[in-house]
């Protein structure tokens, strides 16, 4: 056990995070919150820490509803400068103040956002349902079935952008970030080979706006999804948005806006549904 090292990491989300706790273990992990991030400390044993720091935020990202990410994982400590919640905040390389014995190691500041806003409350029932949720996610990952990891590749990847489109403070750029995410996991199972429309050059404008949109609404019929929103199929407001200047894209970025949340959330419920359906996994 002699080459068993400690790795620290740091999990932000979009505002500050509130520890229910103050300090307790989960599988193996020690947390604690530190001026509104999440901090993690480990044993490593054969496997990559920020790998698994990375997996963990996806999880706790899927339990929660709430975008979080790995800013800082260090085969050491992650040192959290103490700043007031709901601010910049700096994160670096190296030991932690109360470890220092002498000189201290390398510091690499990074600063993160932590957004004025509601705080997140993590309890230790989020933390246990992540933490399962990133094991199952490790063994599907190493399944011996090549379509069951494809699947989860695939899956990581949607949720990926899903994450970033979370932690985005403007909401057009969270809606569109959201919608990488909604055709990712479209094509991931299928649905867009399988449902082109024929003919998308139509006899008038509206017809072509429309085209090349069957695929959007048997995916969310089969799921469950509400895909648009005041009268606008999710793939019309995107496409206004990228593709035609003047009053429509004005329309269809004020709709993007507004329901940008609500988008998010129809795109977690199907990241679920998959993850139940194709791979067996629900907490």
């Amino acid at each position: 056990m002699g080459n068993v090292k400690t790795a620290e990491f740091v999990l932000r989300g979009v505002s500050g995070i509130n520890c229910l706790f103050s300090d307790v273990e989960v599988g193996g992990i020690r947390f604690r919150c530190v001026n509104g991030v999440l901090v993690g400390r480990f044993e490593v044993v054969n496997e990559d820490p920020e790998v698994m720091a990375k997996l963990l935020a996806i999880a706790l990202s899927l339990v929660s509803g709430c975008g979080f990410e790995a800013c800082c994982v260090s085969v050491d400590s992650c040192m959290v400068v103490n700043v007031p919640i709901s601010a910049s905040v700096t994160v670096g390389l190296g030991q932690a103040p109360e470890q220092m014995t002498g000189m201290p190691t390398m510091y690499m500041p990074i600063t993160i956002q932590v957004s004025v806003g509601k705080a997140i409350n993590l309890d230790k029932e989020m933390l246990d349902e992540a933490v399962k949720l990133m094991d199952k996610l490790k063994d599907a990952l190493q399944s011996s079935d090549p379509n069951r990891k494809r699947v989860v590749d695939g899956l990581l990847r949607v949720v990926k952008w899903w994450v970033s489109g979370s932690l985005d403070e403007d909401p057009l750029d969270r809606f569109l970030k959201f919608f990488v995410a909604f055709e990712l996991l479209v094509s991931l199972m299928g649905y867009k080979g399988k449902n082109k429309e024929k003919g998308k050059k139509g006899k008038n404008k509206g017809h072509e706006e429309k085209s090349g949109g069957s695929w959007v609404e048997k995916f969310c019929s089969d799921h469950g999804l509400a895909c648009e929103f005041e009268g606008m199929r999710i793939n019309e407001v995107r496409n206004l948005i990228m593709h035609e200047p003047g009053e429509k894209r004005d329309q269809a970025e004020e709709v993007a806006k507004k329901h940008a949340d609500e988008f998010g959330q129809e795109v977690l419920k199907a990241v679920w549904r998959v993850l139940s359906e194709e791979l067996k996994i629900s907490i």
